[in-house]
């Protein structure tokens, strides 16, 4: 199973340098092997609010990437519920201090660990802290 942190997916509905590969990439996995979790989805739509609000996106490519997105969910990605254990597991991580994580990256890596799945990631951080603590990471 691959987990999917958020810059993978902005990178794919959102119109920015790494759409073409992400995308590419998404579309060549084998259906029911991504997975995501349900903070991911928030953060999505957070990410795309801030792209609308600062201009690089329309109104109109926000509806469109929001729509995208939410057909690819239903279609094609798992959604992980966050548990407790994905929460203590994910202020471990973050309170170390050569990870330098911030909290949602924690809990991105934290759901990813405690599952065994790679972690698909085009955040440079997140990507160097899973190579530190040993966990599988992928770039699309």
């Amino acid at each position: 199973m691959i987990y999917l942190d958020t810059s993978v997916l902005v990178a794919a509905f959102a119109l920015e340098a790494e759409t073409e590969r992400a995308q590419a990439w998404l579309w060549e996995q084998a259906p029911g092997a991504l997975a995501i979790s349900a903070w991911t989805q928030i953060e999505f739509a957070a990410a795309l609010r801030f792209k609308s609000a600062t201009g690089q996106i329309t109104e109109a490519q926000r509806a469109v990437s929001a729509g995208q997105f939410s057909k690819v969910l239903e279609a094609a990605l798992t959604t992980w519920t966050v548990e407790g254990a994905d929460m203590e597991m994910a202020a471990l991580i973050a309170a170390m201090d050569e990870l330098r994580l911030r909290a949602p990256d924690s809990l991105h890596l934290a759901m990813a660990r405690r599952r065994s799945a790679t972690l698909c990631t085009l955040d440079h951080g997140l990507a160097r802290a899973c190579e530190l603590v040993g966990h599988p990471a992928v770039k699309p």
